[in-house]
């Protein structure tokens, strides 16, 4: 059978369920991060009532400076002063992990709802006090892990019945991160590690296309600076099948590298970047006795701005999100699995 091509249907900002989002969606930014302008302002710009509104940091000169490069019109002094601000509406906290329980906390019960960077939290338990602050305060906490809302992904949970009862994933994840000064994700102090900065998306695939699983061994790789540089894991989920993990932060120049691969008693599924599809992406997949590869194509929209879209919609109409609740904590206890059976268990460091 020759290989075909399906193109998928972009979203469109009506929302990812066809519904108009009715609602001006006012944005802060907790952190002038690198990040911020790809994840959240330049998707703002296309999503119809979405505005960042305001930018606080740490150095006040640095976030005018942000701001003024990215066309902000307010610069908040402080923290405190962006979260108590009456015209924002979602706070975006992509400080480092250690001081994600703190401010997000802090924004929650100021009536804020919070998009958080992923990892959420150093722990498990701090994962869970800040949901529990959330439920008690009627407002929202999404962990950002922006791939989940990607037509890409969702392509991908849709064919995976297709394959019949899965029985071995696969899922790489090799980033290089130099080793410079000032590089958080060597710094054991700021949550720092292969595992808890890029393992913690392969994780989330596994988990929601498995479930729930136990660990069966984990091979960390530990750098001098006392961050696991890569590590090796193998798994068992409750459902049965079986599972690896590679991921590696260690620095090269071969480039990044994502995959993830399904097998399945009746056919198997494999996906490059499924991150980011918007930087280059492949989808094939085939059935038992295909000779040739379905070979599909998504969206080359930013996994970000469906992300946004996303928020604001489900904000709007009250919907739940596949990212926030128990979620959230059970992302991070498996996490800190793998990391007790690779004899380094993570410890809390968020301050109270």
């Amino acid at each position: 059978m020759a290989a075909r091509t399906r193109i998928l249907a972009a979203l469109t900002t009506t929302g990812p369920h066809g519904k108009a989002i009715d609602m001006v969606l006012r944005l802060g930014l907790l952190g002038a991060a690198r990040i911020a302008p790809v994840a959240i302002i330049e998707p703002a710009r296309l999503l119809p009532g979405a505005e960042v509104v305001a930018v606080a940091a740490r150095d006040p000169m640095r976030a005018a400076a942000f701001a003024g490069a990215h066309a902000i019109a307010h610069v908040s002094p402080t923290y405190e002063a962006l979260i108590e601000r009456a015209d924002v509406d979602l706070i975006y906290n992509a400080l480092p992990i250690p001081l994600h329980e703190r401010w997000t906390v802090a924004a929650l019960r100021a009536g804020k709802h919070v998009l958080l960077e992923k990892p959420s939290a150093s722990s498990a338990e701090s994962a869970r006090r800040m949901v529990e602050c959330a439920r008690e305060s009627g407002r929202r906490l999404i962990e950002a892990f922006h791939y989940r809302y990607h037509p890409l992904f969702r392509r991908i949970l849709e064919i995976a019945p297709e394959l019949g009862d899965i029985h071995d994933v696969k899922a790489v994840i090799d980033v290089p991160v130099p080793q410079r000064p000032g590089e958080i994700r060597w710094d054991p102090a700021m949550a720092g590690g292969a595992l808890m900065d890029l393992g913690c998306y392969p994780v989330h695939w596994l988990r929601t296309l498995c479930g729930p699983f136990d660990v069966v061994s984990c091979e960390l790789e530990m750098a001098p600076a006392g961050v696991d540089a890569a590590a090796t894991c193998a798994l068992r989920f409750h459902s049965g099948p079986h599972a690896a993990i590679f991921c590696s932060m260690k620095p090269h120049d071969r480039g990044r590298l994502t995959t993830l691969a399904v097998t399945g008693a009746r056919g198997e599924l494999f996906v490059r970047n499924p991150i980011a599809p918007q930087m280059g992406h492949e989808l094939r997949w085939r059935r038992d006795g295909d000779k040739a590869w379905r070979e599909e194509q998504a969206p080359m929209t930013t996994s970000y701005f469906h992300q946004l879209e996303a928020v604001a919609h489900a904000i709007s109409n009250k919907l739940p999100l596949p990212t926030e609740g128990g979620d959230i904590i059970d992302n991070l206890a498996a996490l800190e699995a793998l990391y007790a059976a690779g004899g380094h268990p993570r410890t809390d460091n968020s301050p109270g």
